[in-house]
């Protein structure tokens, strides 16, 4: 199993996105377009949860070492980000 391949040979490094990465863009955009108050600040919060937990995922449960390398930096980033 290579970097970008999976335990069939097969290349993977592009999915359609999950579920947890839909609620991301979902939510990302509806805190771009409130703008500033409360519905931003939740929608953006909410949006970082989903991609914390899209990135967990791929983390654990990747299909190839690529992508959970990049869950692992996403959830780097998060944490990071998080914490300043």
């Amino acid at each position: 199993m290579g970097f970008f391949r999976d335990n069939h040979g097969r290349v993977a490094i592009w999915q359609w996105p999950n579920v947890p990465l839909f609620g991301w863009i979902l939510f990302k955009i509806i805190a771009l377009v409130a703008g500033e108050g409360h519905l931003a600040a939740g929608s953006a919060h909410l949006g970082t949860a989903f991609l914390f937990t899209w990135a967990y995922l791929e983390a654990t449960t990747g299909a190839v070492y690529f992508r959970r390398a990049l869950g692992c930096v996403v959830m780097a980033a998060i944490v990071i980000n998080f914490f300043r």
